[in-house]
């Protein structure tokens, strides 16, 4: 676990690695099973390799020969998530044996830590493609630096363009398809972190998911808000923009909950909140931290 968060937090691939085929330790048994407790590394470890792919796609974008193998990794790691999501029970199969007491709070919990990395690392994968229309996104990509902020009026120049017969080839998705997924995904870290604050539960990775699915909302909210007042994109009905400003909010009551006693965790949360009050997600000033 410490190996792989290390690698999360730098986005470089572990210096030191564990042969699992080679582990003769057997995992801890939860609520009658070891599942539990393999599901939570596999999720982990999954996160990892989505943030390796990441940092593999800012790095290899503009390369032609780079395009077909990111392309197929993005396919491959989107359908074990998947895989990952669905045997973690997400969509309400495959759980284990539900057995009473503090040894099944605790395998819940553990289930959801695990749902909830799993779907951090879903949004890792596909939030730049969600987020491609939008020129400050792409400015990313830009290895040449050929964008630029205009000194004049502090619009983007961006002189890279994304033609759709590019985006299909390193992309197996649709903008719109990661637009939903992204969107999925972060309300369901939400919805599984309000399920931790309520069991009075959580493992401490969760947090960093939390400001993922807080931002990861609030970017879809202000771009699709910014693009619809610019008149090129239609916008998103009340009844969406209303889901994602509460997804925000909720986002930032869990992270006051997890930030008491954590001066750290204290001041991520005070930030994501400042940005949601400036993208108006948010009014501020009613989040009691208790933090010391």
């Amino acid at each position: 676990m410490c190996i792989c968060n290390a690698s999360i937090v730098n986005c470089k691939s572990p210096e030191e690695t564990i042969d699992i085929s080679k582990v003769t330790i057997p995992y801890p048994i939860i609520a009658g099973s070891s599942k539990i407790w393999e599901q939570v590394i596999r999720a982990e470890e999954t996160l990892v390799a989505a943030t390796l792919l990441l940092v593999a796609l800012v790095k290899g974008f503009n390369s032609e020969t780079a395009a077909q193998l990111l392309h197929d990794n993005i396919r491959i790691m989107d359908d074990i998530i998947v895989h990952l999501l669905h045997d973690s029970g997400q969509d309400g199969g495959h759980r284990t044996p539900r057995v009473e007491g503090s040894e099944s709070r605790l395998a819940d919990c553990f289930r959801t830590t695990a749902r909830i990395r799993l779907n951090s690392a879903r949004i890792k994968l596909h939030r730049y493609r969600a987020m491609m229309d939008n020129l400050r996104i792409l400015s990313r990509f830009d290895t040449n630096h050929r964008s630029r902020v205009s000194a004049s009026d502090g619009t983007l120049d961006c002189a890279t363009s994304l033609d759709a017969t590019k985006a299909a080839k390193i992309f197996p998705f649709s903008a719109a398809q990661s637009k939903a997924v992204c969107q999925e995904s972060a309300s369901s870290i939400v919805n599984g972190l309000k399920q931790l604050v309520n069991s009075e539960s959580a493992l401490t990775p969760c947090f960093c998911s939390g400001l993922l699915a807080g931002y990861t909302l609030m970017m879809i909210s202000h771009f699709d808000s910014s693009a619809h007042s610019e008149g090129t994109h239609p916008g998103v009905s009340q009844e969406t923009q209303k889901k994602l400003s509460d997804g925000v909010e909720t986002a930032i009551r869990v992270l006051a909950h997890f930030s008491r006693g954590f001066g750290a965790v204290a001041a991520l949360k005070d930030q994501l909140e400042i940005a949601a009050i400036a993208c108006d997600l948010s009014e501020g000033g009613s989040y009691n931290t208790g933090a010391a």
